[in-house]
């Protein structure tokens, strides 16, 4: 008999890939974040070759296992080797959540675990809008002045002796 030469291949990797350090959040904004999570591991994937996908939710048990989160709305496909993903167009003042995948070549999926964050409050730019201005009982000293204002807050009023309305800076000052 002639030698004959057996080449066994190797082990299918059914090993789901490590997560790294738990998703956080920086620089976030009324409108917008930044998702930021750790570098995953794999035992036979190397580091730079592992993908991540990030999903948002409107609740953390929407996203809280792998299959839910595969299902998700995707904020970021699929990406090779990046551990950060600058999230816009959000809602003031609302709560998102967001989970993080990684798989690694076998197609093995692992899931960072959700976490929230809440877009700040949209700033304020209108002026408020006053109406029902009225004045009475007025006398060398002393006058009942009224208005009524579409926003929330203290009501300043400011008497002056000038025929001219005061400048806003003088009325801050």
């Amino acid at each position: 008999y002639a030698p004959v030469s057996v080449t066994t291949s190797a082990a299918a990797d059914t090993t789901a890939p490590t997560t790294g350090t738990a998703v956080s959040f920086a620089s976030t904004t009324s409108t917008g974040t930044t998702v930021n999570w750790g570098a995953a591991s794999d035992s036979v994937t190397a580091a730079a070759s592992l993908s991540y996908k990030v999903v948002q939710a409107s609740s953390s048990a929407a996203i809280d296992t792998v299959a839910e989160a595969d299902a998700a709305t995707v904020t970021m496909a699929w990406t090779a080797n990046t551990l950060t993903k600058v999230v816009t167009g959000l809602t003031s003042s609302t709560t998102y959540y967001f989970a993080v995948l990684v798989k690694d070549a076998a197609g093995n999926e692992a899931l960072y675990a959700p976490v929230s964050v809440t877009t700040s409050a949209a700033a304020d730019t209108t002026a408020p809008t006053l109406s029902g201005l009225s004045s009475g009982s007025v006398t060398g000293t002393a006058a009942t002045l009224a208005a009524t204002s579409n926003e929330a807050g203290t009501m300043y009023y400011v008497i002056t002796t000038s025929s001219t309305a005061p400048t806003a800076t003088q009325v801050a000052a």
